[in-house]
């Protein structure tokens, strides 16, 4: 389980060190050193580990492909989709067609979502918490 928010900065190569904690979760899981990047929401990015990609998958692959939204979602997200190993420093590479659409400079922060990893831009993600905070209670009594 991911969770968390944690503060790092792109390298020149567009590689992003994953946080420890991060790691660990992949390590303890058993899980392949690589993970799905894809587009987001929210102008962030999603990354997930091979396993949770695969949980993705199926939830879609169940949506019929005569819908039309169905089809332009599915386009939009495994189009954008790479596959990325993590080296042995703990780095991932984001490439230059994901870090434009997340909006990503130098600074960004991961936050950890349960089953996915979010990478935002440091400044979007402290507006997306400036914006939201009032929220929270709203959302948790409509939740539970």
């Amino acid at each position: 389980m991911f969770i968390g928010e944690y503060e790092h900065t792109l390298d020149v190569k567009n590689r992003l060190s994953m946080p420890r904690k991060f790691r660990e979760v992949v390590e303890t899981a058993q899980e392949q050193p690589f993970f799905f990047i894809t587009r987001g929401l929210d102008e962030c990015l999603f990354v997930f580990t091979s396993s949770q990609w695969d949980n993705v998958v199926s939830g879609l692959s169940t949506k019929p492909f005569t819908d039309s939204a169905t089809r332009r979602f599915q386009r939009l997200f495994f189009s954008n989709a790479v596959q990325v190993e993590m080296d042995k420093q703990g780095r991932i590479l984001i490439p230059d067609t994901l870090r434009r659409i997340g909006g990503l400079k130098k600074n960004v922060t991961l936050v950890g979502v349960y089953t996915r990893i979010e990478v935002w831009d440091r400044e979007k993600w402290k507006a997306v918490q400036a914006a939201s905070g009032g929220e929270y209670e709203s959302l948790a009594q409509q939740l539970f």
